[in-house]
């Protein structure tokens, strides 16, 4: 009889170690869904032939738990990003351009330490001609932030989820 009792048993503990996940703290998450993915994976590999059976409901629905924390932690950084950027426009309005560094957006509320895409590292930060460039990675590319912007395919683009979070914030109208 397919799913067998001890694959439902399986799908009900992957789910319930899935809800119980802290998504407080994304980079714990993300440490949290690889590892418990890594052991499902595991348990996969060492059930043999005849035990795989046991596996089958819980093994198909694990890429979409990564899917789910993936986006979770992309909706975070996201997130972060905008917060960001308003704090850069606050500063902006201010003082009549962009700050130097993030850390003199502090003056304005913006924990620059504090407020990192996500596994510790800051978002990059530069000023192009009064333009400010503002990246950070996504989760599947990784946890770094290069000193340089992302190349990109479109040179011209203001936004950019294609390899890194990349956002570009002209200076606006006086």
């Amino acid at each position: 009889a397919w799913p067998s009792h001890r694959d439902i048993l399986n799908l009900v503990t992957f789910y319930g170690d899935f809800e119980n996940l802290d998504i407080s703290d994304i980079d714990a998450l993300q440490t949290e869904a690889f590892r418990l993915s890594n052991s499902i994976e595991n348990e996969v590999r060492t059930a043999g032939p005849l035990g795989l059976r046991h596996w089958i409901l819980t093994s198909s629905l694990l890429p979409a738990g990564g899917a789910v924390v993936e986006a979770l932690v992309r909706d975070v950084v996201l997130e972060r990003l905008t917060r960001l950027a308003l704090a850069m426009r606050l500063y902006e309005k201010r003082h009549g351009q962009f700050p130097d560094t993030l850390e003199a957006l502090n003056e304005v509320g913006f924990d620059s330490k504090t407020s990192a895409p996500w596994g510790g590292k800051p978002f990059g930060y530069r000023l192009e001609e009064g333009v400010a460039v503002l990246w950070g990675t996504p989760p599947r590319v990784g946890p770094h932030t290069s000193d340089e912007p992302p190349e990109l395919d479109d040179t011209s683009a203001e936004f950019s989820l294609e390899k890194m979070f990349y956002l570009r914030l002209r200076p606006s109208a006086k």
